[in-house]
């Protein structure tokens, strides 16, 4: 097989993937317009009756339906708000570099 035949082979399969491509777009977008088209819509009422008396008791007393975060969400927040503050650079301890005691201990050494 030719370098000219492989090229020829190649081409063909990228004309077709983008043809087979375009027809998926415009399929989709299609589709897209016929969802989107509201007098295709059947429309249907709610039934609020079930819902009604929860939320009569829900309006008469907004606090009994509140569930309280236990301590342990608590103790899970705190930790994740410990955990983020010790990444930070500020509180990263320096072993090398310009800034670390090490490197300050051994500058003030020299110029003694």
């Amino acid at each position: 097989m030719s370098v000219i035949e492989v090229i020829l082979e190649l081409s063909a399969l990228v004309l077709l993937s983008a043809y087979l491509y375009a027809r998926h777009r415009q399929r989709a977008r299609e589709q897209l317009a016929r969802d989107l088209d509201e007098s295709q819509w059947a429309g249907s009422a709610m039934d609020v009756t079930i819902l009604r008396p929860r939320l009569q008791r829900v309006r008469a007393d907004y606090n009994a339906h509140t569930r309280p975060h236990d301590a342990v969400y608590r103790a899970g927040l705190l930790g994740l708000a410990r955990q983020a503050l010790g990444r930070l650079a500020f509180f990263q301890e320096q072993t090398e570099g310009p800034g670390s005691k090490d490197s300050l201990a051994s500058q003030s050494a020299e110029r003694a």
